[in-house]
C-alpha cells in the first residue's frame, strides 16, 4: 500500500502530465483591448478561444468552444480529446496572463465534469498571487498583487452564457 506522500506526489504528477501536451493556438487580431481570440485545432475539430472584457468594472471571462456544423458549441462531445483541448486551453490562458496581466478572470462550466477540469487547472495557479473563489459553476480568480475594481460578490447569475453564433 502506497503512503500519504506517494499517493500525494503521485496525484500531482497525473495533474501535471494531464495539461503537457498543448497544440498552437492562432492568435487573431481583436478592436480594442477588451478581447483576446485565438483558435487552434486538434485534428480536424476546430476550437474557439475568447477572453472578454465586457466592462471596466467587471472581470475578464474566458470562453472556450467547438465548432460544429458551422456553430459553436460548449456542450460536452465526448470527441476523446479533452486531455489535448484542456491542455491547450490552459496554454492559452498562460500566454495570455502574461501577455495582460489580468487583475481578475471567471471561468464558468454547467457540466461537473468540467467543472471538475477547471479545479485542477485553478489549482495550477500560484497561490502567492491568485486566489480562487468556488462559486458552483462558475469560478472566479483575482490577482492578489493587483488593485481591484471596486465591483465585487459576484455569483453565477451575473455571468451570461455565450451564445454567439461563428
Amino acid at each position: 500500500m502506497k503512503s500519504f506522500n506517494e499517493f500525494i506526489a503521485d496525484k500531482e504528477a497525473e495533474l501535471s502530465e494531464m495539461f503537457t501536451n498543448p497544440t498552437t493556438i492562432r492568435w487573431a487580431k481583436t478592436n480594442g483591448s477588451g478581447q483576446w481570440k485565438g483558435d487552434f485545432f486538434i485534428g480536424d475539430k476546430r476550437y474557439i478561444l475568447n477572453f472578454v472584457k465586457m466592462d471596466a468594472q467587471m472581470p475578464w471571462e474566458i470562453v472556450f468552444d467547438l465548432v460544429q456544423n458551422g456553430k459553436k458549441t460548449q456542450n460536452i462531445t465526448g470527441t476523446g480529446d479533452a486531455v489535448q483541448v484542456f491542455s491547450t486551453v490552459l496554454s492559452g490562458i498562460k500566454q495570455w496572463m502574461k501577455a495582460v496581466n489580468p487583475p481578475s478572470f471567471i471561468l464558468s462550466a454547467r457540466e461537473p465534469s468540467r467543472q471538475s477540469l477547471y479545479r485542477r487547472m485553478l489549482q495550477m495557479l500560484p497561490k502567492k498571487i491568485w486566489s480562487v473563489e468556488d462559486l458552483g459553476t462558475s469560478f472566479y480568480a483575482v490577482n492578489k498583487t493587483m488593485k481591484q475594481p471596486a465591483q465585487s460578490n459576484f455569483s453565477d447569475s451575473d455571468f451570461d452564457d455565450y451564445a454567439d453564433e461563428y
